[in-house]
């Protein structure tokens, strides 16, 4: 009986004892399993819901920035930009220049296309070209059809109907006008040391006699002056007849101050390449302006919206692949 009774002793303490130690040990390990398992999916669903509500806020942003920027486009604008979005080549280059000339209110004055010239693109394969206003052209080589974008080359119409709009204002207000005009370019050719005329006058004075090279040195500009005058007259001819500014009004009072910027510009160097003094200049700077802000009214009404859904589609399947 007492054996008996130690085996039973034995047998059931140790049922007693290790039955509890072993369920314990297996509960403890599936609940730290599946609290880590549910604890990392929890994780993941939360980065990828943080994920897609960002992006999605993100992207509402940018609807909301890209609807905003067409609101602040002029109708007339918003109604060019959209005609001519298919338009490609030197059709686009046309069409985009004879509305910004009629949004200008340039259509008398303004040249009556855009020059594309056979020439090459000078050094460094730079495109060159731009506005002449002594016989009112805008001219470009071949690169400006085949190497800018649609926003590139809108950009720099604009720019190039800036300047005519600007010596426009000098030619029409009083006390100016082409007279002017011609006298301050004959005076700068003498005088600014990248001009070919300060050698000239050097050498003249150089070579004769003071009061010689005095009489040589007024003949010489006189002449000059009679080329730019009939230049000027004949190329803005229209222009010149419209009703004159008057000097104390904010168009002639802008005239001045081009004036001004004409007689300190600094040109494009041979090489195609402005020094800081040339992109400050008064009329470069207001040129600059207005071509990179048309540029963004461009893009504003022609940038695809499939761009934005495919960002949203992407942040969607991702949403999904971590779920």
């Amino acid at each position: 009986m007492e054996i008996g009774n130690n085996i039973n002793n034995f047998y059931k303490n140790n049922i007693n004892n290790s039955k509890p130690i072993r369920t314990t040990d297996v509960k403890k390990d599936t609940q730290a399993k599946d609290t880590v398992v549910l604890s990392n999916k929890k994780k993941k669903l939360i980065k990828a819901g943080i994920a897609a509500g960002l992006a999605s806020l993100a992207i509402g942003l940018a609807i909301w920035k890209k609807k905003k920027a067409i609101n602040e486009v002029p109708k007339d604008l918003k109604n060019l930009f959209k005609s001519i979005k298919n338009k490609k080549g030197k059709e686009f280059v046309d069409e985009a220049y004879n509305g910004l000339v009629k949004h200008m209110g340039l259509e008398d004055v303004a040249p009556k296309c855009v020059e594309i010239t056979k020439n090459p693109d000078r050094a460094f394969n730079r495109i060159m070209g731009g506005y002449t206003f002594n016989d009112n052209k805008i001219s470009y080589t071949q690169g400006f059809i085949n190497k800018l974008s649609k926003s590139q080359q809108v950009s720099l119409l604009r720019h190039e109907l800036e300047h005519c709009s600007q010596y426009n204002k000098i030619l029409r207000t009083e006390g100016l006008g082409a007279e002017k005009l011609a006298e301050t370019l004959v005076e700068k050719s003498v005088s600014t040391p990248n001009f070919f005329g300060k050698i000239y006058k050097d050498e003249v004075f150089k070579h004769f006699p003071k009061e010689q090279a005095e009489k040589e040195l007024q003949e010489t500009k006189k002449k000059y002056f009679d080329e730019i005058i009939e230049q000027l007259k004949s190329a803005h001819k229209t222009t010149l007849e419209l009703p004159k500014y008057k000097p104390d009004s904010k168009e002639g009072k802008q005239a001045y101050e081009y004036l001004k910027a004409t007689k300190e510009y600094e040109g494009l160097g041979f090489f195609g390449f402005g020094s800081d003094k040339y992109r400050e200049n008064l009329l470069e700077k207001e040129a600059y302006a207005a071509g990179e802000k048309c540029a963004k009214l461009y893009n504003a009404v022609t940038s695809p919206i499939n761009k934005i859904k495919d960002v949203l589609r992407l942040c969607l399947n991702e949403f999904k692949s971590k779920t």
